[in-house]
């Protein structure tokens, strides 16, 4: 019933105008769906689907099934109806010189550079400021409750520098 529905509703004037076209002669019928009707057949669908929802076990999962599975047949319907355009894709390339080159000639610069040992880091512990509290003498957060209470090593520390 659900596929049923599904078909008869192509047949609005609306989505009949999508996809008529003169190469489309043979799929093309001569009927109409009223507006009225097509309301009557999209509520009776929406009933059908709610129906195979609360059906035990797995009614809810078997209903989402069938609505996927009944877009994708849409979609497929669409794609013949465009007399199966090609949905291949061109590789990715990029003109260099009036010459195409491909993804790995491309990339091949940043590739190698990435390939390179980076320099070392300025900051030890990653930032300037942990860096800085580091060398001031702090190990925890205990230190930090108390600022001015620095071990000997750290004030002789802050002196010297």
């Amino acid at each position: 019933m659900v596929i049923l529905l599904c078909h008869i509703l192509t047949f609005t004037k609306t989505d009949k105008a999508i996809w008529a076209t003169p190469r489309n002669r043979s799929l093309q019928m001569d009927f109409n769906l009223e507006s009225e009707d097509a309301r009557w057949t999209q509520e009776t669908l929406n009933k059908a689907l709610e129906e195979l929802k609360q059906t035990t076990p797995n009614g809810y999962a078997f209903a989402e099934t069938i609505q996927t599975i009944m877009e994708r047949e849409k979609n497929w319907v669409k794609w013949k109806n465009e007399l199966c355009a090609p949905f291949d894709k061109e590789t990715w390339s990029v003109t260099r010189n009036t010459e195409k080159i491909g993804l790995f000639e491309a990339t091949r610069e940043l590739r190698q550079r990435l390939r390179q040992p980076r320099e070392d880091w300025r900051y030890t512990l990653g930032t300037e400021p942990l860096t800085e509290i580091w060398q001031m003498g702090y190990r925890d957060l205990h230190d930090l409750e108390n600022p001015f209470q620095f071990s000997g090593s750290s004030i002789l520390a802050l002196f010297i520098d």
